[in-house]
């Protein structure tokens, strides 16, 4: 929660940890009040300082329209032990064997974490292949600008008028249970192989599954399948809303 007050000549900011918030803050003169954790500057610098709440967080506190964001994701994602987004730490794996913790408003949707993740003094969240989240409270502006420029792999979710989730068609499931066959090295390698939005229709994601489980298919061409038909899911589930 942001919480923005004025005092005399002073703004105090109140907001979750972030350590963006640190640099910024100090580049706008703020100092840190450890009796109150809070953030303080000076009242001129009002604007400035919510310009930069808006720039981290997507908002200044501010009450206002808010959303939730589907987005499907992969350990690629991640940053070292955990992976952020609207300013909010959305999952946190503490430690290599630890059990991933998730943010407040985040929900997993789909997919599965790693028992493991990255070694003792590098850990990291360990996302197995692809999972789907929900996060919400999202300040409605900062959502939308997220998933134009994610159209891939996330979207806007109307919570209030989401039934079950629709099933995986036979062919989308194809698709997803060819890449969660690989062995975790080769996953790996056909994770990182997936660097542009996929072209291929939920047929050929088929094709190149069964291809997958044999052994012949193209590992970057496999993964964009893969996505496609996760993308096609969620596509389908949005306008079902």
């Amino acid at each position: 929660m942001i919480n923005v007050t004025v005092k005399g000549n002073r703004v105090y900011v109140k907001t979750p940890f972030n350590g963006e918030v640190v640099s910024a803050a100090k580049r706008i003169g703020g100092k840190w009040d450890q009796e109150h954790k809070a953030w303080h500057f000076d009242r001129k610098d009002e604007a400035r300082v919510r310009e930069m709440l808006v720039g981290i967080y997507g908002t200044d506190g501010t009450p206002g329209p808010t959303a939730t964001v589907r987005w499907t994701v992969s350990d690629k994602d991640t940053v070292g032990n955990e992976l952020w987004a609207f300013g909010r730490c959305l999952i946190r794996r503490r430690a290599r064997d630890a059990d991933p913790t998730v943010g407040e408003g985040v929900v997993v949707e789909e997919g599965e974490f790693d028992p493991s993740g990255g070694s003792v003094k590098n850990p990291r969240v360990g996302i197995n292949t692809l999972m789907t989240i929900l996060i919400r409270d999202v300040p409605l502006a900062a959502a939308r600008a997220f998933v134009e420029s994610h159209d891939q792999v996330a979207g806007l979710v109307d919570e209030a008028a989401t039934t079950a989730p629709r099933k995986l068609t036979a062919q989308e499931q194809a698709a997803v249970d060819a890449l969660r066959a690989l062995g975790p090295e080769a996953r790996a390698r056909v994770i990182q192989a997936a660097s542009e939005p996929a072209e291929d229709d939920v047929a050929e994601a088929a094709r190149l599954a069964r291809a997958g489980l044999a052994g012949s298919a193209d590992p970057e061409a496999l993964v964009h399948a893969v996505q496609r038909g996760l993308v096609s899911t969620s596509d389908a589930m949005n306008s079902d809303t």
